[in-house]
């Protein structure tokens, strides 16, 4: 389990949900965080050999922006982790 995994699931468990709203928030969360494989994975079934020009674009974009997009999302989950950190604490 990773670090972000950990992190969404001590933030559900200390919402104080009932059971069966923890498992749709868990739900929830499962569906967002597959979005990125998801996609592709759907564009390839739904439209076959047509997708393969989008999806190699769209992976040719990211191998040139992949610093970038790194980057921003690194810094992104550090600030949310961050701020989880410092509201406990305060």
């Amino acid at each position: 389990m990773n670090s972000l995994s950990n992190a969404a699931a001590a933030s559900i468990s200390a919402a104080g949900l009932s059971g069966g709203d923890e498992v749709i928030v868990l739900i929830l969360f499962v569906l967002i965080a597959s979005v990125g494989v998801a996609v592709p994975v759907v564009l390839n079934l739904a439209l076959g050999s047509k997708a393969e020009h989008t999806l190699t674009e769209m992976k040719d974009w990211l191998i040139d922006n992949n610093a970038t997009v790194m980057s921003v999302l690194f810094v992104v989950i550090g600030a949310k982790l961050l701020g989880d950190g410092i509201s406990i604490v305060a």
